[in-house]
């Protein structure tokens, strides 16, 4: 009980277990603190060639991993620019379905060096994380409902989205 507030994004997902790693972040909590985290939902980073390829990942060395990933986006992002410059975002799903590219081109506005970078960082997370655990908003809620805690809000936005207090002593 140190903090007054704590933010974890993007990580919880990735633990051996999500529960245990959320009783763990608001044990830290201090009486009248606040939670602030987020997960991936059902069906993100499910695509066909993903689904074929991560298991190879998981068994290659990470250095080796990681220049797989790299070459994969490299040969596969001038189809996906094709693909958005032609059909934009609607085309781009498509393709996405068996891309194991994450591609996010047409989401943020971002240069088409840093969508080219995105996409390698969140390929390579895609593909290696040796744990991804998914979770509804229905989940965290009842996750969150089973701790000390108050004014639970939990949404599907980037992700699932959720905060919540402690309650005070």
């Amino acid at each position: 009980e140190q903090f007054d507030i704590v933010i974890c994004l993007g990580v919880i997902q990735h633990t051996p277990s999500s529960e245990e790693t959320i009783a763990c972040l608001i044990k830290q909590l201090k009486p009248g603190g606040m939670l602030v985290i987020d997960h991936y939902p059902p069906g993100i980073h499910e695509s066909l060639g993903a689904r074929l390829l991560r298991p190879l990942f998981l068994r290659l060395p990470s250095s080796l991993s990681f220049k797989l990933c790299k070459w994969l986006v490299a040969f596969l992002w001038p189809l996906h620019r094709l693909v958005f410059k032609r059909k934009g975002r609607r085309g781009l799903r498509l393709l996405m379905r068996y891309s194991p590219i994450i591609d996010y081109q047409g989401a943020y506005p971002l240069s088409d060096s840093l969508q080219k970078e995105w996409a390698m960082l969140d390929t390579h997370d895609a593909l290696t994380d040796f744990y991804k655990h998914k979770k509804s908003v229905e989940d965290i809620r009842h996750i969150l409902s089973q701790h000390n805690l108050e004014d639970i809000k939990v949404v599907r936005a980037n992700g699932v989205e959720a905060r919540a207090r402690k309650k005070a002593r």
